[in-house]
């Protein structure tokens, strides 16, 4: 039931959220990607033809799974702070998988839910990332990664400040879940020292919304 939830509540959010952004995303870094139906980078490329997009999927069996038929290029990696390779908690429910260590009130709530598996992964920054694909303009950074979306962002300090990400949307739980996990209200402050603005807070689901932020004016003039 928590499965089919979130995929339902995926969809809506991606619809939701494109109906409202200003301007023309030219690159879609479509971070943690997950398994099929999630079609965020379908609905942007539906709305702009011409968008690059660019996936990271970390849980090899779910890339494996995906890479022929994702409509961008897929990588198998995780996004982290430091480019190195982390320990990968694999969820026996699928889409919960993370970088960061369960609570254990979770873990006695959620019934059935187990992160006994674990795998390395490695993981890169998001400058490097974006190093890595020649810098493009008007970015827009989608990020679902489970609890990792601050450590995600701690790790592309060079590529906020160029002003080239011009929308984020994140996925952030109402209350925390794991180990490390940021509120909205930390995600919201680290952004805004690099002129992001809150637009909106959409998302009916029991555990978690999406936020998401605009750079100054996303048109170009920030």
């Amino acid at each position: 039931m928590l499965e089919k939830e979130k995929l339902e509540q995926i969809e809506k959010n991606a619809k939701h959220l494109l109906q409202n952004v200003k301007g023309k995303p030219k690159t879609l870094y479509n971070i943690g990607v997950g398994h099929e139906p999630n079609n965020e980078a379908k609905a942007f490329l539906q709305l702009w033809p011409d968008i690059t997009i660019i996936g990271l999927e970390p849980d090899l069996t779910i890339f494996c799974d995906r890479v022929k038929e994702y409509v961008g290029t897929l990588y198998p990696w995780g996004l982290w702070k430091e480019s190195v390779i982390c320990e990968f908690l694999i969820s026996n429910i699928p889409g919960w998988s993370s970088l960061l260590k369960p609570h254990d009130q979770w873990i006695n709530n959620a019934k059935g839910l187990d992160f006994t598996k674990k795998v390395l992964i490695s993981c890169v920054t998001l400058d490097h990332l974006d190093k890595m694909l020649g810098c493009p303009e008007d970015i827009f950074l989608w990020m679902d990664i489970e609890g990792s979306e601050f450590n995600a962002l701690q790790g592309g300090k060079s590529v906020l400040e160029s002003g080239r990400v011009k929308w984020i949307d994140v996925e952030v739980s109402r209350r925390p879940r794991r180990l490390g996990e940021p509120c909205e209200d930390m995600i919201s402050k680290y952004l805004a020292r690099y002129g992001y603005r809150k637009v909106m807070k959409y998302g009916n689901a029991r555990t978690f919304h999406n936020v998401f932020y605009e750079l100054g004016n996303a048109n170009g003039n920030n």
